[in-house]
């Protein structure tokens, strides 16, 4: 009897998977894989309701996956009964009804369905169960990738009005998170594309309806447009897609707001997403709304140089000022940008390092008072900036630098670059133009030296 018991985790999996019937495996391994993906565990209910399509393809256009020929017989399967040993179901909470979520038993069932096989097992540990383990993960193993693409593809079948009736509560859970696996899949199953194309479509009834009827949350549901939802995404080829189309139908992107009235460009800009970026900001008709988002951009603390200087590269006005005065220099001293994007900046498109802003700060004064590096300040120094102007309270830069040089308020580390920096601004000839009372900056420093010996 001892002989027939599984000899490891891995030959118990394959022993209840080799139980399902050859014409339900592919059903039970798209169900597996939707619970894999799913964003939250996913309830008794819509698991019942993923049985009702057709899951043995994947289909490149509408219908995506039609319900199944035999809806009754697939109404009945219950994945309890068909996998046995491997879920368990808890109490959801109680938001707004009971809920029945299904778990995995434990956590190396997906380990074991998201493990791969490489090697071929040896004939040794072939009467041990390996041989059964490794036929069954061959085929029911799966990544998170092609999980995601799966519910995808679930998630835009229900979309289409002619199925939707029929899935109230997928259809709940498709709306919240089909973006979720969009991210996930479409990098990697271009297959998936075509049929994701008829979805988001400024003309898509399933899109607009899930526009009026959505129940996502926070900044999400101010998209409005398919070309927002591809930047959110994060899919350059479906923001090409649907810039071509605008650009067909004479539709300007600046045109394209959201109910907060953004456009694409902003979104991406915030993103940090480059790729997407460039593809917006390359068109001759995204100018005049790319330099307001230019003009956001820089009211950032610490915005991403690099866009910045995308920005700059496909046309943005150097001298642009944001709401505050900070311009293109203010926004490298905040980044702590490299000695090599100052050099840049300054040589490619003419960067004013003394420029002020609404506080007569210059970038310099940004560099030193909100901790940029030693590199940071030292490149401004070599562009020219000089160390010498004043703000509007009438400090310099060496008066910041001075203010930041007290270890027991920062920290060792962050004063020893607050010394390095003020070294370099006074080798460099900056003054000091407040005075301080009852002491000075030497002798507080001499003062925290003996203190720590």
């Amino acid at each position: 009897m001892l002989t027939t018991l599984p000899t490891s985790l891995d030959h118990t999996y394959a022993r209840i998977l080799d139980k399902i019937a050859p014409r339900r495996r592919r059903t039970v391994h798209a169900v597996l894989e939707c619970i894999i993906a799913a964003s939250r565990p996913l309830t008794v209910n819509e698991i019942q309701e993923i049985f009702l399509l057709e899951l043995d393809t994947i289909p490149c256009q509408p219908p995506y996956l039609p319900i199944s020929d035999h809806s009754d017989e697939a109404h009945s399967a219950n994945i309890f009964k068909l996998l046995p040993g491997l879920f368990k179901i808890e109490n959801g909470p109680r938001r707004r009804r009971y809920r029945e979520e299904v778990h995995f038993i434990h956590f190396t069932v997906q380990e074991y369905l998201l493990s791969h096989i490489s090697d071929p097992v040896p004939s040794a540990l072939q009467s041990s169960g390996e041989a059964l383990s490794a036929s069954m993960l061959t085929y029911f193993r799966t990544s998170h990738e092609k999980a995601n693409a799966t519910l995808l593809l679930v998630s835009l079948s229900v979309f289409e009005a002619a199925v939707a009736s029929k899935f109230p509560n997928l259809e709940e859970y498709a709306k919240r998170s089909w973006f979720i696996h969009a991210k996930s899949a479409l990098p990697c199953y271009p297959s998936i594309a075509p049929a994701f194309a008829h979805f988001l479509n400024p003309e898509s009834r399933s899109f607009n309806a899930w526009v009026k009827g959505r129940c996502g949350g926070g900044h999400i549901d101010n998209l409005d447009h398919p070309l927002h939802w591809a930047v959110h995404i994060g899919s350059v080829d479906e923001v090409r897609r649907l810039l071509n189309q605008a650009q067909r139908k004479g539709v300007r992107i600046g045109k394209l707001l959201d109910t907060i009235r953004w456009t694409p460009i902003c979104y991406a800009a915030c993103a940090g997403d480059i790729q997407v970026l460039s593809a917006l900001v390359s068109d001759s008709w995204a100018d005049a709304v790319g330099a307001s988002t230019f003009k956001n951009l820089l009211e950032e603390l610490g915005p991403d140089m690099a866009i910045v200087k995308l920005f700059l590269e496909k046309g943005a006005d150097p001298e642009t000022r944001s709401w505050s005065g900070a311009c293109v220099a203010h926004a490298a001293a905040y980044s702590n940008a490299s000695a090599s994007m100052i050099r840049s900046l300054v040589d490619e498109h003419d960067i004013d390092v003394n420029v002020f802003d609404q506080f007569g700060r210059t970038p310099l004064h940004i560099a030193v008072h909100f901790w940029a590096g030693p590199e940071c300040v030292r490149a401004f120094l070599d562009a020219g900036a000089d160390p010498n102007l004043c703000d509007d309270f009438g400090l310099g830069p060496l008066d910041y630098a001075r203010e930041e040089l007290s270890p027991g308020l920062w920290g060792w580390d962050k004063s020893v670059k607050a010394q390095e920096i003020y070294n370099i601004l006074e080798q460099r000839g900056a003054k000091l133009f407040m005075e301080i009372s009852a002491t000075n900056v030497d002798s507080v420093d001499d003062s925290e030296r003996s203190n720590m010996i």
